[in-house]
């Protein structure tokens, strides 16, 4: 895939196929030319105002968003997501660090808290009033969102977005995946399952989650239509699935849960797919055989990776006739790297393990990302320059995820070496909520606990206190100005003293034991 920006694989389809759906968002249909004119216009008003490099979308499941991202990408910038739905002081943090001067902005949004405060420069965006069909004096007819794309350089090494992921220290990192990273991944993508003109892909990301960007260009550079779930059918998706007739899938397996608690999961419920995606958390065997059962036209994929190795990194395809028992915690192998990508697994010397021992996963190809935005010492930490027999590639990403190689060769994942978790799909570190709790709470002693947990994921966490504030409501009213929803504390609990280990150090395990015995007890 010969391509120096991703928004290629776009204006191609655009080329094919100027009258197909290129989206469907908010009630709204929008065809491939419709989009890119929206994109054009946009395009030619951040180079009218010499916006920055990094541009901010804040936009939310809306035409804005996704003209947005287009109109950004394809007068050379760098699109940096940012969501509603996450307090203002995150969002202010992604901005100030990822050094954005102008946002666009879904006017419907004009009221929001973090709109009022922000210093950057607000460009609007009123869907209602833009009308495709007009004509406008400051395009030439021969304009097209192509030859905006020519106006600016070679963008193969540039910077095509910015993710920020939650980081050790508290605080967000931020992670700059290049177009060729982009690319490299579709290609790979469209190896696996090969999509055309006539699917009618899901979107049930939001921006600020990185497989966002699988729903929107490898349904793009197939010419096919994206369909936009509203925020009540994300986790609750049975009646979209059916009205919008997909044929591809793609979420989180706690979507599966989810519909299986609302009885909507049965048996050839979803006779249309064709194709189904799940990633960001471990696929039990149990939920895998319950989707094939649903939609028993479709494919199912596990896939793997972490943001910073570009969406996903590897793949296995379901087959449902593997022995549940000798899967590693009865979850669904994350398989074997896809392309020319490679894998290796190494015990903590960084030293290739024995096959079927478990170790860390590093992660070796085109998909890495150059590393940490404004952060070396964490880039030079997790990015190693390594030769290992056998490998072609020299640079590797250590995920920090403990894993082993079964007989057939295929990926099983184990857990999470650090304090890392999963909260439904996002990757989380505990200690950016104990430091939100902490200062909440005016205390140095808050212990996370991911909870309830299922292997490396949870749907939620348990914060213990010790010492600091009583009105544990007040504190989690006071998290939630400075947590993402999904990583706000479910419960606060304070205590008298902490369970110590042998090293002096709180004992988690012990915490986590003491809500389990609570749970068998009826207490949770």
């Amino acid at each position: 895939m010969n391509r120096d920006s991703i928004v290629e694989l776009f204006c191609k389809s655009v080329d094919s196929g100027p009258e197909r759906i290129a989206l469907v968002a908010d009630g709204r249909s929008f065809s491939y030319s419709e989009l890119a004119f929206l994109a054009l216009k946009l395009a030619k008003t951040l180079d009218g105002r010499q916006a920055s490099r990094r541009i901010g979308i804040y936009a939310h499941r809306t035409g804005v968003a996704y003209m947005g991202i287009l109109a950004a990408l394809a007068s050379g910038r760098t699109y940096v997501p940012l969501n509603p739905r996450f307090p203002p002081d995150r969002n202010d943090s992604i901005v100030r660090s990822a050094g954005v001067q102008q946002i666009i902005l879904d006017n419907r949004f004009l009221g929001d808290d973090f709109i009022a405060k922000t210093n950057a420069e607000l460009i609007g965006v009123d869907l209602e009033s833009e009308e495709s069909s007009d004509h406008d004096d400051s395009l030439e007819e021969s304009a097209t969102l192509g030859a905006v794309l020519k106006e600016h350089r070679k963008q193969h090494e540039s910077h095509a977005y910015i993710m920020f992921t939650s980081g050790t220290t508290g605080v967000p990192k931020g992670v700059p995946i290049t177009h060729a990273n982009v690319i490299a991944y579709v290609a790979n993508i469209l190896d696996l399952a090969e999509l055309c003109s006539t699917d009618r892909c899901s979107q049930t990301f939001d921006l600020t989650f990185d497989l966002s960007v699988h729903d929107m260009f490898v349904c793009w550079a197939a010419g096919a239509s994206l369909h936009v779930l509203p925020e009540k059918a994300v986790m609750a998706p049975a009646k979209f699935i059916k009205e919008h007739e997909l044929t591809v899938w793609f979420s989180v397996p706690s979507t599966i849960g989810f519909m299986k608690k609302l009885r909507t999961l049965r048996p050839n419920a979803f006779p249309s797919l064709r194709c189904s995606w799940f990633c960001g958390e471990a696929l039990p065997a149990e939920s895998a055989e319950h989707w094939k059962a649903a939609a028993p036209n479709s494919f199912v994929e596990n896939l793997y990776g972490p943001t910073e190795a570009t969406i996903a990194f590897t793949a296995y395809r379901w087959s449902g006739d593997e022995e549940v028992a000798h899967l590693s915690g009865g979850y669904v192998p994350i398989g074997k790297p896809m392309g020319t990508l490679e894998t290796i697994i190494l015990d903590e010397n960084h030293s290739p393990v024995e096959s079927g021992k478990p170790g860390e996963l590093c992660l070796g190809g085109n998909q890495l990302s150059p590393g940490y935005w404004n952060n070396e010492d964490k880039t030079a930490e997790v990015f190693l320059q390594r030769t290992f027999e056998g490998r072609r590639h020299e640079r590797w990403y250590r995920t920090g995820d403990l894993v082993k190689l079964n007989i057939n060769g295929d990926i099983e994942f184990v857990g999470r070496i650090d304090n890392q978790v999963k909260i439904l799909g996002h990757r989380v570190e505990l200690g950016e909520i104990e430091r939100a709790v902490r200062q909440a709470a005016g205390t140095e002693l808050a212990a996370a606990i991911a909870w309830p947990r299922m292997g490396s994921t949870a749907s939620g966490v348990v914060v213990f206190t010790c010492g600091g504030s009583d009105d544990v409501n007040q504190v989690m009213v006071d998290c939630a100005k400075t947590l993402a929803p999904y990583m706000v504390p479910k419960i606060i609990r304070k205590i008298d003293t902490f369970p110590m280990n042998a090293n002096g150090k709180v004992d988690r395990r012990e915490l986590e034991k003491q809500l389990q015995n609570e749970n068998k007890n009826g207490r949770e």
